[in-house]
C-alpha cells in the first residue's frame, strides 16, 4: 500500500463497488449507497472524517453487509469567533446527526494530538444539520496555542463518530 491522491485513482474503485452494491441490491437509492460505502469505510490516520483521509479506506466487504439506512455523521463545517451575551466564544458550525440520533457533544483537548479531552458543552439532544452545533467559551482556551476541537456524535446503538477541528490561537 501506499498513499496515493487524486479522484482519477479512486473514482473507478469507488464506481465499482457502488456498482457490485447495486448488482446485490438493485433497489437502492443513491443516498443508500453513498451511506454504505462512507458508513463502512475504515477510519485511518486522524479519527473520523478528516480533509486528508475523508472517511478512511473504501472496505468493499464491509459496504455490502452494512445497513443501507444506518448513518451516523459528525462533521465540523467551519469555527469562527463571537460574542455571545457579552462573553468571547468560539461557535463552531456543522452536522452532527445519525439514523437513530441519541446524542452529540464537544470536547476541546490541548495540542497537535490530545491525550486528554475537556467537554465543554452541554449534550445536544437533537439532530443538527449545517447549522450551529455548539459554542466554546474563550476562557475553555487558556494555555496553549493549538487546540483540538472535536465534536462526537453517538447512535442509540452506542456507535460513535467524531470529528476533528485545529484551532491555532495567535
Amino acid at each position: 500500500y501506499y498513499r496515493a491522491s487524486g479522484t482519477s485513482f479512486s473514482v473507478p474503485i469507488i464506481a465499482g463497488t457502488a456498482s457490485l452494491i447495486l448488482s446485490r441490491c438493485p433497489n437502492l437509492t443513491n443516498t443508500q449507497v453513498k451511506r454504505l460505502l462512507l458508513q463502512s469505510a475504515k477510519d485511518i490516520e486522524t479519527p473520523g472524517w478528516d480533509q486528508y483521509t475523508g472517511y478512511g479506506i473504501l472496505d468493499a466487504r464491509a459496504a455490502l453487509s452494512a445497513d443501507p439506512d444506518f448513518f451516523i455523521l459528525s462533521r465540523v463545517l467551519s469555527i469562527r469567533s463571537a460574542r455571545k451575551n457579552g462573553k468571547q466564544v468560539v461557535e463552531v458550525t456543522g452536522t452532527a446527526d445519525a439514523d437513530h440520533f441519541k446524542r452529540a457533544w464537544i470536547e476541546i483537548g490541548k495540542g497537535e494530538n490530545p491525550t486528554e479531552w475537556k467537554k465543554v458543552t452541554l449534550d445536544i439532544t437533537k439532530p443538527v444539520k449545517l447549522g450551529v452545533v455548539g459554542e466554546v467559551a474563550a476562557g475553555n482556551l487558556r494555555g496553549a496555542k493549538v487546540w483540538i476541537i472535536r465534536l462526537v456524535t453517538e447512535h442509540n446503538n452506542g456507535q460513535r463518530r467524531e470529528a476533528r477541528y485545529k484551532l491555532k490561537l495567535g
